[in-house]
């Protein structure tokens, strides 16, 4: 364990709100090496950072996609030199996080860039269910008033995902999903050893598939991770959406994201912001924490162009595990 002031870094889950995580689990974020926690135990919460070890027994750290929680404002303008300046105590080259915050810090140093993200969508739920199927935009209303009203079962034990994974793998083809979200059928059912993710599933009156999702909880607020639908009904992912929201206030959760688009303003993007969301602006925190290290795997002196495009720069130029 290292601390500083009230922030520690550990291998083993801690008791905050955080996920745990099972070798299972890690073995879905991409087979990668290990992870560590970041915990902070004034705010009764942890972080949980994917750690890709190199050859030269450096690493670096990043937060699997749309894992961190949200903290109080001012919390990372507090926080983010403890952070890294605990991070330079180890082998780490660099961190990089998505945050649900956003963060504004200015005359930062040199090694640390803090950007705009792609804007989150959630929505609140201690409202009521009624409120939030009236909150949703005129259309995106009368779609789902209309599948509503037709015959379907919600599943929240199903083990079989082969429907999920067969529909998942046709519409990651057709829309050339990112090699990033071209999950394996094992990779998936891997999900579900780990408690802190759900799986819901819609099927029709004869039983046959229409939707599916993975929600991943932590502490009172739950993602979007995945969903597939089938080509059956019309709006079975807005009926999901939908039904998930019932499903978690069940569990006294307070708020489920949707994530972004792609892209701001896609259509992706207004889907979401149309089905009645709070929208809420998120930032990234890229830092390159060993800076002579990364200038000898680059082959040059470091500059702010490292943080445009894929971070970190020298991801392609390094041998990891060898």
């Amino acid at each position: 364990m290292i601390k500083d002031r009230n922030i520690s870094i550990t291998e083993n889950s801690p008791v905050y709100n955080s996920y745990q995580v099972s070798e299972e689990f890690i073995k879905f974020l991409n087979d990668k090496d290990g992870f560590l926690f970041l915990n902070f135990p004034i705010e009764s919460k942890s972080i949980l950072l994917i750690k890709r070890k190199h050859s030269n027994g450096y690493f670096d750290l990043f937060t699997p996609i749309h894992f961190p929680i949200l903290f109080q404002d001012g919390f990372w303008e507090e926080n983010i030199y403890s952070v890294i300046n605990l991070l330079e105590q180890t082998n780490c080259l660099s961190l990089y996080l998505q945050t649900k915050n956003s963060i504004s810090i200015e005359n930062l140093p040199v090694n640390i860039s803090i950007d705009t993200f792609r804007t989150n969508y959630y929505f609140d739920l201690s409202i009521e269910m009624e409120s939030l199927r009236l909150s949703q935009a005129r259309d995106s209303r009368q779609r789902l008033n209309k599948v509503l009203k037709q015959n379907y079962c919600v599943l929240s034990d199903s083990v079989d995902l082969s429907d999920f994974y067969y529909h998942y793998s046709r519409i990651a083809k057709n829309k050339e999903f990112n090699q990033t979200y071209r999950n394996s059928q094992a990779q998936f059912e891997a999900l579900l050893s780990n408690k802190c993710i759900e799986y819901l599933e819609i099927r029709d009156e004869d039983g046959k598939f229409l939707s599916g999702g993975f929600f991943a909880s932590s502490g009172d607020i739950v993602d979007y991770l995945y969903g597939s639908e089938s080509n059956k009904r019309q709006d079975v992912i807005r009926l999901l959406i939908f039904e998930a929201l019932r499903f978690f206030k069940t569990k006294k959760k307070k708020w489920l994201f949707l994530g972004g688009g792609v892209k701001e303003e896609d259509s992706l993007a207004i889907f979401k912001k149309r089905m009645g969301t709070i929208e809420q602006k998120c930032s990234t925190i890229r830092c390159i924490t060993n800076i002579e290290i990364a200038e000898n795997i680059m082959d040059q002196k470091f500059n702010q162009n490292w943080f445009q495009g894929y971070f970190p720069p020298y991801f392609n130029k390094v041998n990891v595990n060898e």
